[in-house]
């Protein structure tokens, strides 16, 4: 039995380098050998018949660089051929089973659609929580601090004093501010609608160094509550308002008290929707988070 030219490459293909090698070089001696013979037919002694046999073939180890390089390249070509080949073989094999199996197929689709869905929201989330920064001025020098529990849970009540005395006694940060979000019903004119809000203490806005683009961030005096004030995004400025140049000083109900608007937010600025002062009374509301400005250094 004897192999093709084309299957004793490919049976050649399997050997490792080395094995591929000595071959090459057992040819390249068998050539030799057969040149110096014919010199020495044609009356030359052996060793000027190797010598003649030399000169005539060329620089051997030139010729065996160039022969590995051939093969090594041959080899890897046909191995890339031999991938494909497989992989165009499994995916017909698979393409059939699935067709035979339409109930099998629905449900790898199906897990597929879910598994790929389910890892790009966690990948969304923590792309925003981890990886982008936080769209304000110098976001490396803001912390989130939380209150917890004694037992460790989180989060624990915050009581007006404990924040300030956060405030007043810490050396770590240049500014303490505290927040509370939750959804807010928004009602009076237009149809009524639940928008994200968040109340905060009057030092907030400048200690994520952000001012309103119209009217005026909050002052002290509004934590004191005498008046109900509230500062609106840029888009409820623009959607629920009309994007009135005469909103400031206007009124909007949320959850049916009346609060003035003394400011709009700059456009992509993405605290929640709308945002009113946390009197100092209400500082004991359970889930708040308070968030400090380290200071420079140097």
């Amino acid at each position: 039995m004897s192999l093709t030219n084309d299957g004793w490459m490919r049976l050649r293909s399997r050997l490792s380098p080395s094995e591929r090698h000595r071959q090459i070089d057992e040819e390249l001696s068998e050539h030799l050998d057969t040149l110096a013979r014919d010199f020495e037919a044609r009356g030359f002694t052996p060793a000027s018949a190797r010598r003649e046999a030399r000169k005539r073939f060329g620089d051997v180890r030139a010729i065996r660089k160039e022969l590995y390089g051939m093969e090594t390249r041959r080899v890897r070509k046909q191995q890339r051929s031999a991938y494909f080949e497989g992989l165009r073989q499994d995916l017909r094999f698979g393409l059939r089973q699935l067709v035979k199996k339409p109930t099998f197929t629905a449900i790898v689709i199906g897990t597929l659609a879910i598994g790929i869905g389910a890892n790009a929201a966690i990948f969304s989330v923590l792309k925003g929580v981890f990886l982008d920064p936080l769209p304000y001025d110098e976001p490396e020098r803001l912390t989130f601090i939380f209150h917890g529990e004694t037992d460790g849970s989180c989060c624990g009540p915050l009581s007006g004093p404990d924040f300030l005395d956060f405030r007043e006694m810490s050396e770590t940060f240049d500014d303490i501010a505290v927040m509370s979000s939750g959804n807010t019903n928004l009602t009076g004119d237009g149809d009524p609608e639940v928008v994200l809000g968040a109340r905060i203490s009057a030092s907030m806005l400048n200690l994520l160094r952000v001012q309103p683009a119209r009217g005026r961030a909050f002052s002290p005096d509004d934590e004191l509550g005498a008046t109900r004030v509230v500062i609106v995004s840029d888009g409820l400025w623009r959607n629920r308002l009309g994007a009135d140049p005469n909103a400031v000083g206007s009124t909007i109900e949320l959850n049916r008290e009346s609060h003035t608007v003394v400011g709009v937010l700059p456009s992509g600025f993405n605290l929640p929707t709308s945002i009113s002062p946390l009197p100092r009374r209400n500082y004991s509301r359970k889930g708040e988070t308070v968030i400090g400005s380290e200071p420079s250094v140097g």
